[in-house]
């Protein structure tokens, strides 16, 4: 289908209705064709090869298969600029806000890569719209608030330890004073005191199905590399086990956890 529609004049309406009516015939398409219909290779083709296209999506694309192609489809939410809808409105925009919306892993995802995107100069103002949709649509509903919560609780960790590492690699100490530096953040008072424990497990934003209980400040370091990033150590425990959940809200130098590793 891709090779036939590649092939169309756009500009010609007889060759247009043609491929409108062949495509209405045809197969089901494979969810790898049904995304580079979304790339820019399309982008001038007429509106309703994207609503084709999106469609095929939401009928044919699990979660899983969704996760696995997520990034270009955000990607692709860019190309969404010349139509004459709101950003949110446009068909891959709302698909993905609506996909999102009714499952907790795909809006973490969506949610960062949107945050990526939102920092484009040539492309930030479109995201910005549909990043605002996604919280409108979380807000309205009530599994969505929680899902809204745990995004702004990673927000603020990220800006936290991204913050402490931009003024680590400011100073000209040498490294093992930025590292001790590092830990001492960790103290009460320090820039990363809140890290220590949290309130409540966090998922990690690399991987949602992973949730953090506070920091491990001893295992906290800073790689050996010119950006100089930083390797912060979390204690984790299995989601399934409420109990001790609970126990490691209430303490995170208990031994026996796991630690997970952030590089920021």
């Amino acid at each position: 289908l891709t090779k036939l529609l590649k092939c169309v004049d756009w500009d010609e309406p007889l060759e247009v209705s043609a491929a409108r009516q062949i495509v209405g015939r045809w197969a089901p398409v494979d969810v790898s064709d049904l995304i580079e219909l979304l790339s820019t290779q399309f982008v001038a083709t007429a509106p309703w090869v994207r609503e084709f296209a999106v469609a095929g999506l939401a009928e044919r694309a699990s979660d899983g298969e969704l996760l696995s192609y997520l990034l270009p489809l955000v990607q692709a939410v860019q190309y969404e600029k010349a139509l004459p809808l709101p950003p949110a409105a446009a068909p891959l925009a709302a698909f993905l806000i609506s996909r999102a919306a009714r499952n907790a892993e795909i809006a973490n995802f969506f949610a960062w890569y949107l945050a990526v995107e939102r920092a484009d100069e040539r492309h930030g103002d479109h995201y910005e719209e549909v990043h605002a949709a996604l919280w409108a649509e979380l807000d309205r509903m009530r599994a969505g608030k929680a899902v809204k919560e745990t995004l702004v609780r990673q927000q603020q960790l990220v800006a936290r330890i991204s913050a402490a590492a931009a003024s680590l690699k400011a100073s000209k100490e040498a490294r093992p004073q930025k590292m001790a530096k590092l830990r001492a953040m960790f103290d009460s008072g320090g820039e990363l005191d809140s890290v220590r424990s949290f309130h409540a497990p966090l998922p990690l934003p690399l991987d949602p199905n992973v949730r953090v209980l506070g920091s491990l400040s001893h295992k906290a370091r800073i790689f050996k590399s010119a950006m100089q990033p930083l390797g912060i150590a979390f204690a984790t425990a299995p989601p399934e086990d409420t109990a001790a959940l609970a126990a490691a809200a209430a303490s995170a130098s208990q031994r026996g956890w796991r630690a997970e590793y952030a590089v920021i």
